[in-house]
């Protein structure tokens, strides 16, 4: 049975810990389910002065970018289903309108950005799976 049919997935420009990135990998093939990254993309006070072509040609040159680097430093080969969405705005609008879009059972996030969800966990019906930081030596 797929207990988990859509992961949600989000992260922002950096990445912050590959174990992340790998354990919803993981658990998106050990589960048959659909693997959805959401990379959001906050916008500096500069930015906001350009004009909207301009910013969705940067989304669109950033937002390939990552997804490339993003695929060359993971094996989304494997994944039978996987799905890349880049979004300008803040971490926890993003994952509210995506949950409103797409049935979502599972979000996976990095414990660095679990504070960005706080004032909006209420409206979050499915579980949240936090990933923490990787240990340094």
């Amino acid at each position: 049975m797929n207990a988990y049919k859509n992961i949600l997935f989000p992260f922002d420009s950096q990445i912050r810990s590959e174990q992340s990135f790998e354990h919803a990998i993981k658990l998106a093939l050990k589960h048959r389910s659909n693997l959805i990254f959401l990379h959001t993309i906050r916008l500096e006070n500069a930015e906001l002065k350009r004009s909207g072509s301009d910013l969705r040609k940067q989304m669109n040159d950033t937002s390939g970018r990552r997804r490339q680097e993003i695929e060359e430093r993971f094996d989304l080969a494997s994944l039978e289903n996987y799905e890349f969405h880049s979004e300008i705005g803040f971490l926890a609008s993003r994952v509210l309108l995506k949950i409103k879009e797409i049935p979502i059972d599972l979000i996976i996030i990095e414990k660095e950005l679990l504070s960005e969800l706080d004032a909006e966990a209420h409206y979050i019906k499915c579980p949240i799976l936090v990933i923490p930081s990787p240990i340094m030596l």
